[in-house]
């Protein structure tokens, strides 16, 4: 039987089609400007295979599981009827593996065609910027339809009950995971308990050189290996509920109190993404116990403090002004990664001290308006787990807080701002595991749900080979050691008079 060609082979991309792509990227940038003027507006249809614990599908997954395990319950269709939606639930999470799986290959297997060379890496990153996907990926919406009618009891209000529309549970208050969803997420291995990757040594890794003559001695330069660990951790939670509950509400649990759960880990996840310290359960983070330092990752410190200072306005001038040291840091990553970066994360407010900024002639640096949030030609990802209190003698950290998970502040007051290549950044989750244990509460009608998920996170996989340094220059500290990480890196300005000190300029 002939061997089916790979998808490059079949897929072999030739320099017109590198063309094509830079036009495909200028018309995109274009249908973007028009689409902000309301000039163009897309629809688009997917028909999907529907889950059988899908919002708004009338079935829970927490209660099925409790009636399947117990052989016990009436509500519905009882519990052989929860058995096979169980069933049918495996089959098709089976089905969705394979289709992710199916395109998470495709889509790296024509990355790295269209990528092979620095001049198609450039074309591709302008393209894919631009809104260019190898595979279209659409976002579902549901329409919401609201309506409330009701008169006063007694007067005909028994009459005109009040209308629950539980579908629209309100979550808990809670950052998102912006940052998390820019690292690279693969599955999580079983049977271990740390996942290593080997890598090159800093500084000792397999190299090329020209040979001076003819029938002269080729250099040699044998490579060491290292490798990087990441400890796999765990995020759980307990819930517990009444039999009563589970016969008798007409809501399923997993799209109110399960999906509240689901929300807070991901917010659980990304503030150790961000600021994980790597012992005490908690994951490796970016900026390890919330603390910068050139040990860990590059970093750039505006050490200017002089009065009147703005975003663009250093005191006098742009110098030593924090939009210059942001683009510093761009340049910096580019040098030491030796790719430049991919976004830029800063906290909501930072944004809005952009926002609110204008230049010598009062005109505000971002046009009022712009849907594209960019700063040096990245995209700004806004995270407010990047909380706007470091800089002090406590640093910030990720905890609870007023019943969700958050960071809590520490007790400095500035905010600090992120650029890097941050799909070089790894993170493994395994699939949560949900588990029915009925005898803990069974003498009091009750069942508690036990949900855990195992992670595991290496944002050190590329690092800096080259001795120690130290920036230096007008207003500039900070630096990167061997070893750190250098996909990745972070501005401070934590001095007087600095627009990233938040809290005192009213933001």
């Amino acid at each position: 039987m002939t061997n089916r060609p790979k998808l490059s082979e079949r897929l072999r991309v030739r320099t017109p089609d590198y063309d094509d792509m830079v036009s495909a990227a200028e018309e995109l940038e274009a249908r973007a400007a028009r689409a902000d003027q309301g000039a163009e507006r897309r629809a688009q249809l997917q028909v999907s295979e529907r889950g059988m614990y899908d919002l708004g599908s009338g079935h829970s997954f927490f209660a099925d599981l409790a009636r399947a395990q117990r052989r016990h319950g009436d509500g519905d269709g009882g519990w052989q009827a929860a058995v096979k939606r169980l069933q049918d639930h495996n089959m098709y999470e089976h089905r969705r593996n394979d289709r992710l799986m199916q395109r998470l290959n495709a889509e790296r297997e024509l990355e790295r065609e269209l990528t092979r060379d620095p001049h198609a890496a450039a074309v591709y990153e302008r393209w894919v910027s631009a809104g260019g996907r190898l595979f279209d990926k659409i976002d579902e919406s549901r329409d919401v339809e609201r309506r409330a009618a009701g008169r006063t009891d007694g007067s005909g209000g028994y009459f005109a009950p009040p209308g629950w529309f539980i579908d629209q549970f309100a979550h808990s208050a809670r950052a998102g995971a912006e940052f998390a969803a820019l690292w690279t997420q693969l599955p999580l291995p079983k049977g271990v308990q740390s996942v290593n990757i080997p890598i090159l040594a800093a500084g000792q890794g397999a190299g090329t050189a020209v040979q001076t003559a003819d029938g002269a001695a080729v250099t040699i330069r044998d490579p060491a290996d290292s490798s990087v660990k990441a400890p796999i951790q765990t995020i759980a939670a307990n819930l517990d509920m009444s039999f009563q509950f589970l016969d008798q509400t007409p809501a399923p649990i997993d799209d109110t109190v399960g999906a509240d759960i689901l929300e807070d880990f991901s917010s659980q996840l990304d503030g150790h993404l961000l600021l994980g310290s790597g012992s005490d359960g908690q994951l490796n983070g970016a900026i390890p116990g919330g603390t910068f330092s050139a040990a860990s990752s590059i970093w750039l410190s505006d050490t200017n403090n002089s009065s009147s200072q703005t975003w663009v306005n250093g005191g006098t001038d742009i110098t030593s002004s924090v939009h210059q040291f942001t683009a510093m840091l761009y340049a910096k990553i580019a040098r030491y990664r030796g790719l430049p970066p991919t976004a830029f994360v800063m906290s909501p407010l930072v944004w809005a001290l952009i926002c609110g900024s204008a230049d010598g002639q009062n005109r505000p640096l971002v046009e009022p308006g712009r849907a594209q949030k960019m700063l040096h030609g990245l995209p700004v990802v806004e995270d407010a787990n990047l909380v706007d209190s470091f800089g002090g003698a406590t640093a910030p950290s990720i905890t609870t807080s007023y019943g969700v998970t958050s960071v809590t502040p520490g007790d400095g007051s500035y905010a600090p701002i992120l650029a890097g290549r941050f799909s070089d950044l790894f993170y493994f989750a395994a699939d949560p595991i949900v588990e029915v244990m009925p005898e803990v509460l069974s003498g009091a009608l009750q069942v508690r749900y036990q949900v855990r998920r195992y992670v595991a996170s290496m944002p050190g996989r590329v690092v800096w080979g080259g001795d120690d340094i130290t920036f230096s220059g007008t207003d500039q500290g900070g630096g990167v050691n061997q070893g750190a990480a250098v996909s990745y890196g972070a501005l401070t300005s934590f001095e007087t008079n600095s627009p990233l000190a938040l809290s005192s300029a009213g933001y």
